[in-house]
């Protein structure tokens, strides 16, 4: 008996939770469409403030290489989640400096992804 109890009050409040959190959720929902309508949000844009797709400025791309390549000759042998986190860079924005880096034979890798390893040509 005491068993049917503890599930039917189990069933009771789970019943109840669920009714909660559905009435929070169309409450949200309202006071958002109130501030702007359904299909006029846009989504957010990312932290480094360009858009997706978005190119990045000739000016701001020269100054991440110019960047990369002090911090690699500051710490040979280093991965690029160290040397992003020296410069306070996502590691997806350092790719094509990186890239353009090793086509410019400025620099040189040892390993394969992840375990990549940059060093300074020379």
């Amino acid at each position: 008996m005491t068993d049917n109890v503890s599930e039917a009050l189990q069933n009771l409040v789970a019943a109840i939770a669920m009714r909660e959190r559905t009435i929070a959720r169309d409450q949200l929902l309202a006071s958002l469409d109130a501030i702007e309508p359904p299909g006029k949000r846009t989504a957010a844009r990312p932290t480094n403030g360009r858009a997706k797709g978005e190119k990045r400025d000739p000016r701001v791309l020269a100054r991440t290489v110019t960047a990369l390549h002090q911090a690699i000759q500051a710490a040979p042998g280093s991965g690029i989640e160290y040397l992003g986190k020296q410069m306070g860079t996502p590691t997806k924005d350092l790719t094509l400096p990186v890239k353009k880096l090793l086509a410019a034979k400025r620099i040189r890798t040892v390993g394969h992804k992840r375990a990549t390893r940059y060093f300074p040509k020379g």
